[in-house]
C-alpha cells in the first residue's frame, strides 16, 4: 500500500521496478463507508482497550478525523482516532485512585514506618500490634482499589479523540 506521492518518489524513478507493478488507484472511502469499516474493527479494539465503543463514538471518530487531520486519509486516520480514544479512556479509568484508597495508603506507610521503628527499638509487642494494623490496612487498600476497578469496567468511549472531545471522553456511560 502506497500513496501516489510515494509511488512517484520510489517506484516511478526505477523503470524496471515500475514495469513489475500495475497502478491501481483506490479512492478514499466516504465517511459512511469509514463508519462501516470501523464497525468491523471495533471488537478488536474493544478487546484490546477493555472498553465498549458505542455507535456515536465511531461516528465522532470519523467526523473529527475528517475535520482535524488533513495530512492522512480515511479510514486510516479514523482508526487512529478510535485507537487513541480508547487508550485515553483506559488511562483515565485506571489512573484514578479513590481518595479513600490514597488516604489508606498514606496511613499504611505511617504504620509500616512505626513498625520498623518499634523493631529497631526491640519493642516487639508494639511491632506485633502494628503488624496486625498493617495487614488490616493492606486489606482495606486492596478492597478500595478493586472496587474502583470494578466500577471503571463499565466505561464506554462515548466520543472520539479530537481535542474538542476530550471532556466527553471521561464522561462515558456504563455499558
Amino acid at each position: 500500500a502506497t500513496t501516489i506521492e510515494e509511488y512517484r518518489k520510489y517506484i516511478e524513478k526505477d523503470k524496471a521496478l515500475e514495469r513489475r507493478f500495475q497502478t491501481v488507484t483506490v479512492p478514499e472511502p466516504t465517511n459512511e463507508e469509514t463508519v462501516r469499516i470501523l464497525r468491523g474493527l471495533v471488537r478488536k479494539y474493544e478487546a484490546h482497550h477493555k472498553l465498549r465503543y458505542n455507535d456515536e463514538a465511531l461516528v465522532a471518530c470519523v467526523k473529527f478525523a475528517s475535520q482535524y487531520i488533513a495530512d492522512r486519509f480515511l479510514p486510516d486516520k479514523a482508526i487512529d482516532v478510535m485507537d487513541e480514544t480508547g487508550a485515553r479512556v483506559r488511562l483515565r479509568r485506571y489512573g484514578r485512585i479513590p481518595e479513600a484508597a490514597k488516604e489508606a495508603r498514606a496511613e499504611l506507610r505511617e504504620v509500616q514506618a512505626k513498625k520498623d521503628e518499634a523493631v529497631k527499638a526491640q519493642n516487639y509487642e508494639k511491632a506485633a500490634e502494628l503488624k496486625v494494623q498493617e495487614a488490616e490496612l493492606n486489606t482495606k487498600v486492596a478492597k478500595l482499589t478493586a472496587e474502583a476497578e470494578a466500577e471503571a469496567q463499565g466505561t464506554t468511549a462515548a466520543a472520539a479523540g479530537a481535542p474538542a472531545a476530550s471532556a466527553a471522553l471521561a464522561a462515558g456511560a456504563d455499558a
